[in-house]
């Protein structure tokens, strides 16, 4: 029974949660963070707390079986007098954490200290796919560069490479990292360095992916190619986060699992219905039909169910959202006079207010016309007025 489910909170995911899906978790979280502007350390802190408990399997069972207020027995070092070799067991897959005053992690296991490798630069990269690529789904070639181990020199820096004790910090108390040795005690002396790498140990690449873009995934979503990002001899390596975005649209917009249009009807349609078509994102011809007893006002919403964007990962290939349809009415710039008394005939008799005219209060009769400018000041071209704007 797990006693605790506060990292699992702060990577909102379940308490049985895979590690692939803890680390995109997490990836998430630091991409969220960083996009805020505002760098909150605490929060950074958290998070990079509950990845490094819950991704490792030692860590994690203590963790799910303690909590993380209680703290770990530490491991017999040797036995004493009246001790036999050995230690406490609560389970094979217990550990225990100590930190040292350097603030290296050591994870004990079975008595036996094993330092914890750091982990190489995770690299974040962007790719843009468009509204019909998250509709019928496809897959994106990445291309990137990275660090990597020298392919000439094997990580060694050189020939002849020896390990020796660092003086110039061994003794020493300051609190800034040494540059020689990065503060670990010892660096590595190279009598010959490599022409390739030029000591550094790394050498720049180019790398691909090919990225699948999941069949109705949302806009942000990321992908994790673990192990994919730079590499390092005296590191793990690290990971490749990829975050899918958007493309815009011409004709729709997405809202979660919905699609949204603006389609323009004539007077005719808009007053006795009838049929318009739609070409949608997989090249179907989609007819709508509108209805006969309901007039269509302009900037009106209809709704056709199941049009809409497929749900990502549903039980069905079936599931789909809606699509809303915004009705724009396009009336005739002109109407013959002969057609006049049809449409008063058909439309009723003319029923606009009219202002009562009281007593002796004078009164104009005018005729309305094409304006020549917009309000205020400009030309008619000019299409930045709000008369202009739908």
């Amino acid at each position: 029974m797990i006693k605790d489910t506060k990292y699992y909170d702060i990577l909102e995911v379940a308490p049985d949660a895979t590690k692939e899906q803890i680390t995109m978790a997490f990836h998430k979280k630091v991409t969220t963070i960083r996009a805020s502007g505002n760098l909150d350390l605490l929060s950074y802190k958290a998070v990079n707390d509950a990845h490094r408990i819950l991704t490792d399997p030692s860590r994690r069972a203590v963790y799910d079986e303690r909590g993380p207020g209680e703290p770990a027995m530490l491991p017999t070092w040797g036995p004493t007098v009246g001790q036999t070799s050995g230690r406490r067991s609560l389970g094979d897959a217990e550990a225990w954490e100590v930190s040292g005053s350097g603030g290296t992690t050591v994870t004990f296991s079975e008595g036996m200290a094993i330092p914890r490798k750091a982990k190489a630069r995770t690299l974040y990269h962007r790719i843009q796919a468009s509204l019909e690529d998250f509709y019928l789904g496809t897959k994106t070639k990445l291309e990137f560069t990275r660090k990597n181990i020298c392919y000439e020199c094997k990580g060694l820096g050189g020939k002849d490479t020896k390990t020796k004790r660092c003086t110039a910090c061994v003794s020493g108390e300051g609190s800034s990292q040494c540059s020689r040795c990065g503060g670990r005690g010892i660096y590595t002396f190279i009598s010959d360095t490599c022409t390739v790498c030029r000591g550094y140990k790394v050498v720049t690449e180019r790398r691909s992916v090919i990225v699948p873009v999941e069949r109705g995934i949302r806009p942000g979503e990321t992908v994790l190619f673990a192990d994919e990002g730079d590499r390092s001899p005296e590191m793990d390596p690290g990971d490749l986060v990829v975050t899918i975005e958007e493309t815009s649209h011409p004709q729709f917009r997405r809202l979660g699992d919905d699609l949204v249009m603006q389609m323009d009807i004539d007077l005719l349609t808009s007053l006795v219905g009838g049929e318009v078509s739609i070409k949608h994102l997989d090249k179907r011809i989609v007819s709508v039909s509108l209805p006969s007893d309901k007039v269509i006002l302009n900037g009106d919403l209809k709704v056709v169910p199941l049009m809409g964007m497929p749900v990502h990962r549903a039980p069905t290939s079936r599931t789909f959202g809606d699509l809303y349809i915004r009705f724009f009415v396009k009336y005739p710039e002109r109407i013959d006079g002969r057609s006049v008394p049809l449409l008063r005939d058909a439309l009723g008799h003319d029923s606009n207010p009219q202002e009562k005219r009281d007593g002796d209060v004078p009164s104009d009769r005018v005729s309305a016309r094409e304006p020549e400018k917009k309000p205020g000041s400009g030309q008619v071209g000019d299409k930045n007025g709000l008369l202009w704007m739908r």
